[in-house]
Formats: C-alpha cells, structure tokens, sequence
C-alpha cells in the first residue's frame, strides 16, 4: 500500500523527524558520499587539456552532516550572522574545499563554472547508525553554494531556483531579509577555527613534495576571520535535493522493513511504501 504525504509548512517530509532523532545519537553524524567520477577529466586538465581512459567510475568518501539548509543550529561560538528562521527544508548539507575532486563529480564531470555555485550531478549519502541498527540513504542531486551566489552567473541561477523550490516558508516576515550569502558566511563560522584552518592547507590531493605558495598556505593553521580571502574562496556547501529516501531497519529480524520515501516534484508531496529489507 502506498501513502501520500503532501509537503507544507507544517507538514514536512515524512522521515525527517526520525532521521533527525538517529543523528542525534551519532557524536559525529559522518555518512558515506558517492559520486560519479568522470575519467576523462581531472583537475589539471582545467589547464593542460589533457584526458585519460574515459567513461565514469564510481567515488565514496566519508562527509560530515551539518544541518538541513536553512536550519543552521544554534551554536555560541558561531560569530557569525544569522538570518532570521525564516525557512526550513529536507535538503542535508555538508562543507567542502572547492579544490577537491569531489568538486568536479558534482558539476557532472564538466570543467565549466568550478571556481562558482553550479552542479547538479547525482548523488547518494548513506547514514549508519549503529546502536539502532538503521540505515538511512538518501538519493538525489548535488548542489555546490559558492561565493558567487546571490550573482546573476549561470550556476548560481540554477541553485538558487533548485534549493528555493524545496524550502518552505514558516516566517512571512523574514523571507524579504533572507540572504543566500549571509546563510554560506553563518555555516563557514559554525566551523570552529582549525576546519576554518583547513581550507587554507596545501592544495589537497598533491604529492607532499610538490611546492605550493607556504606564504598564504599552511597546515595546521587557524582561521578566525570570517572573511579570511583565501578560505573563503576555498569553501563550499553542498546541499542535498532528495528524491528518494529509503530507512532500513534492522534492529529486530522479525519486524525489519526498508521504508521507502519517494519525492513527487509536480505535487509537492511524498509517496511512501513499506518493503521487504
């Protein structure tokens, strides 16, 4: 039998409160990342124009949950401003060096538009928790908000119209102060100085014996100016758009189930069906 779940204001997405309730039992709420990696690019050939064996291979690496874009928490030792609450949404995030691979994967293996906000591509992050036995994954699409946001380029357009269309509003009043750019400043100070620190590292990926600019990059560093320029050129945030959610539990062997949580675009609302695991 499947549900449907229409999605408002007051009615959010039908997994999200269980999905929140495991990740606060998860000290660092890391999850695995998958993408797909386009062979015939990497990030030289931005420069060189040189390509190897083509075709996409598949990319895993482990990420850090943050929060659901736009509900940054509360934290005291965030300096930096905050918009109002002025929405909420169903789209996890996590921050990233622009100078990674993972970067490319995001933009759909082409080499146009990574230093800005773009992407798109594919994706899914896969949740483990184990003292429930449960595991969440979430399938859907990759944005990247960079510091060209609120511009008028191409990619910044086309995020900004993808993650607007999956917040909702629950403050009337603030959504004319809402800013896209305060909102990317607010989860670069919810790091703490050393992660701030780490996007102003050595170029990652490069061979240690291979020379960088030591003047303006260093390891180990803390950062404590929000608008330092070099690590704010370095640091994104991916935002998540999902389309299918699945919850696996395993906890008990006579009552495991997979739920399966599917995002319908043209009417706003999510289907819902109890599978075998």
């Amino acid at each position: 039998m499947v549900k449907v779940w229409n999605t408002t204001p007051h009615n959010a997405a039908p997994w999200k409160e269980a999905f929140l309730c495991d990740m606060d039992t998860m000290e660092g709420q890391e999850f695995a990342f998958s993408t797909l990696h386009n062979t015939t690019f990497n990030m030289d050939s931005m420069h060189s124009g040189s390509e190897y064996s083509s075709g996409f291979e598949p990319r895993n690496r482990f990420c850090a949950f943050r929060c659901f874009w736009a509900e940054l928490p509360d934290n005291a030792s965030n300096p930096a401003p905050r918009n109002e609450g002025a929405f909420v949404s169903d789209m996890p995030t996590f921050t990233t060096d622009v100078r990674t691979e993972k970067i490319p994967d995001l933009f759909a293996g082409c080499n146009e538009g990574l230093d800005g906000s773009g992407g798109g591509a594919p994706c899914e992050a896969v949740w483990w928790i184990r003292s429930t036995l449960r595991q969440w994954r979430v399938r859907g699409r990759a944005y990247v908000v960079g510091p060209d946001i609120e511009g008028d380029g191409k990619g910044a357009l086309a995020v900004r119209q993808a993650l607007r269309r999956r917040m909702r509003v629950v403050r009337k009043d603030g959504q004319r102060s809402w800013s896209w750019s305060k909102e990317l400043t607010a989860q670069f100070g919810n790091l703490s100085p050393s992660k701030r620190g780490r996007f102003v590292a050595p170029p990652p990926g490069r061979p240690v014996d291979e020379p960088y600019d030591d003047e303006i990059l260093g390891v180990g560093r803390q950062i404590h100016d929000l608008e330092h320029p070099i690590a704010r050129k370095h640091f994104r945030v991916v935002v998540i758009v999902p389309e299918v959610v699945e919850r696996l539990d395993m906890q008990d062997p006579r009552t495991a189930r997979k739920h399966v949580y599917t995002f319908n675009s043209e009417h706003d609302s999510w289907t819902y069906q109890e599978c075998w695991p």
